[in-house]
């Protein structure tokens, strides 16, 4: 049996966690994005929350695209050379071949044009 639980109860499953081990603060996640509480008072505050070497989680505030930190996948300057960029849009172009077979397997309509709006 799943249970369901909502963010403000992990918030105050992170908080009684707080308070009871007198810990300075405390990582959680909900659905697969990571916090960090640092006060019994304050919201919880989002981190990137990437494993590092040390086997801890970043706690990085500085968040970019993909919810990670720069050093962890969330500032890339893509693909530099002209070789590198062509490898790139190889990529996207099996990529997208694969993705419309599954849809066109499973019976699901592409959207094109006006109508993906």
């Amino acid at each position: 049996m799943n249970i369901l639980i909502t963010y403000w109860q992990t918030v105050r499953l992170a908080r009684d966690e707080l308070r009871n081990a007198g810990a300075a603060f405390v990582l959680f996640e909900h659905s697969g994005k990571w916090f960090e509480l640092t006060t019994l008072q304050g919201n919880p505050k989002r981190i990137c929350g990437a494993l590092k070497k040390t086997g801890d989680r970043c706690r990085s505030k500085s968040l970019h695209r993909g919810g990670k930190c720069k050093f962890h996948g969330g500032l890339s300057s893509g693909a530099r050379t002209p070789e590198g960029k062509a490898r790139a849009l190889e990529a996207m172009r099996k990529g997208r071949v694969r993705w419309l077979a599954e849809r066109r397997a499973s019976f699901q309509p592409v959207r094109t044009g006006a109508q993906a709006r």
